[in-house]
């Protein structure tokens, strides 16, 4: 689906944060990608998430190199991947405000779209908040749906950044829910964290990013938290 060839990436013109990476990333595959803070986590998902044109290095998705397309080709898959920042915003009003916006600038009609979320909200036990403002609700439960609200649009690639940070246990395990049912739909996952419970409960591959270079590791190296 997605391939990375060569890439590198800097911010200042003299440190790589990313130093010729490849990845192949097939439809239906979950990849997580795990390190230290500062180690490139994001700058590696936005690339992925085709935010952010690396410096060196070409960014193939299904075969056609994405920053070679003509801009009117380039919007029309960057529609079908959705990247979650680690600190998601969110417009002031309410809830379905807020979840309606994906699904406007994607053509759907009110009506249709207030159906969708709906029922997003029912079966994931949070239609209570559907009317609420943002403002009233805890960061965890934003967090949850600001992943709901990327599942929207039923993205082909979702890519989410520490989406696992401020959640207690039990929410943890409630956004792994949700994703499992996205996954099992054939869509395609790719996860940083640092949270070594994501990887061990949804299997996939795990890749260690570290001084701009990208190695996969062994499962059962990684520490069982629960």
């Amino acid at each position: 689906m997605i391939r990375l060839r060569g890439v590198s990436h800097s911010y200042d013109g003299r440190r790589l944060v990313l130093e010729n990476i490849d990845l192949d990333v097939e439809k239906g595959d979950i990849v997580f990608i795990m390190g230290p803070n500062g180690s490139g986590k994001t700058t590696i998902l936005k690339i992925m998430g085709l935010l952010l044109k690396p410096v060196k290095g070409r960014i193939l998705f299904e075969g056609k190199d994405y920053w070679s397309l003509p801009v009117r080709e380039r919007l029309k898959i960057r529609r079908r991947v959705i990247y979650v920042h680690e600190n998601p915003l969110f417009f002031p009003g309410t809830v379905v405000e807020n979840l309606l916006y994906p699904l406007y600038i994607r053509g759907y009609h009110r009506e249709k779209a207030l159906e969708l979320i709906s029922k997003m909200l029912r079966e994931n036990g949070l239609i209570d908040v559907m009317d609420k403002r943002v403002d009233e609700l805890s960061s965890g439960i934003l967090q949850i749906l600001s992943i709901l609200r990327a599942m929207l649009p039923n993205p082909d690639l979702l890519l989410l950044d520490e989406p696992l940070n401020h959640l207690d246990l039990k929410n943890q395990l409630r956004v792994i829910r949700i994703l499992e049912e996205y996954i099992s739909a054939g869509k395609t996952l790719i996860v940083s964290t640092h949270n070594p419970l994501f990887p061990r409960r949804m299997g996939g591959r795990i890749y260690e990013l570290g001084n701009g270079r990208l190695r996969e590791i062994d499962p059962k190296s990684l520490k069982t938290i629960i």
